[in-house]
């Protein structure tokens, strides 16, 4: 399933220009509690869904892991 929302990365919180619509795969599934600790950590909402960018996984694997376990991950069925 494809939505027309921008992703924003939860551990950098940027948001790709290139991730205009996106596949909800690799999103956070508890999306409430992340955002609410997203707003937590940078003082203002996430600008789309939340979710890992490859920088971030790839700097900070273990952390990248410990956001999926806490929050979920969206996978194809």
């Amino acid at each position: 399933m494809t939505i027309d929302s921008p992703l924003t990365c939860y551990i950098c919180g940027e948001t790709p220009e290139e991730a205009k619509t996106v596949d909800l795969l690799g999103c956070l599934k508890d999306r409430e509690k992340a955002r609410e600790r997203f707003k937590e950590k940078f003082g203002r909402k996430p600008q789309g869904y939340l979710f890992i960018c490859d920088s971030c996984r790839k700097e900070n694997p273990s952390y990248a892991k410990n956001v999926e376990k806490k929050y979920g991950i969206i996978k194809s069925p």
